[in-house]
């Protein structure tokens, strides 16, 4: 009898730990900490060729501020990911707008100017996957700001992206 119970007990458990994972769609904000929380392929790590540069040997200074940064998750979600990316950096945020997946912030350009700079995540295709983002750097009127600026503002953002 001991058994039968026992096993009742199991099926029990198992039926409410399948029904805890039940197929509900993340939010940006969910798939944006799922993306972070996804641990690295180390056996695609191991057959890259040992050429390529590492992170650190990366040099923001070679950043192409017209391509900007490219992420590898959708861009609700990579617009997420870029807000708290930001608040981390200290940058200060004047406003966020999810529906046109911006990040409008204020920064010192100079020691006599702040300047305010949209921080833009669209649409880009990356790699076999084909899903990706790309966060570019422009000045409150969509123009194009001075390269040095954009490529300090997206070297520390790519600081605080790095695995």
């Amino acid at each position: 009898m001991k058994s039968v119970g026992l096993g009742f007990v199991v099926l029990i458990l198992a039926g409410l730990l399948s029904a805890c994972g039940g197929g509900r769609e993340l939010s940006p904000e969910q798939q944006a900490q799922q993306a972070l929380l996804t641990p690295p392929n180390l056996l695609e790590d191991r057959t890259r060729s040992s050429t390529q540069a590492s992170d650190a040997d990366i040099d923001f200074e070679q950043i192409d501020v017209s391509q900007g940064l490219s992420l590898g998750v959708p861009p609700d979600a990579g617009w997420a990911i870029v807000g708290r990316a930001l608040i981390r950096s200290g940058f200060a945020i004047v406003e966020s707008d999810a529906d046109a997946s911006t990040h409008l912030i204020r920064y010192a350009e100079s020691e006599d100017g702040v300047g305010r700079f949209i921080l833009r995540v669209t649409d880009r295709p990356i790699g076999e996957r084909g899903v990706g983002s790309q966060v570019v750097v422009e000045n409150e009127d969509g123009s194009a700001p001075p390269a040095p600026v954009a490529r300090q503002i997206l070297g520390v953002l790519a600081e605080q992206l790095r695995p």
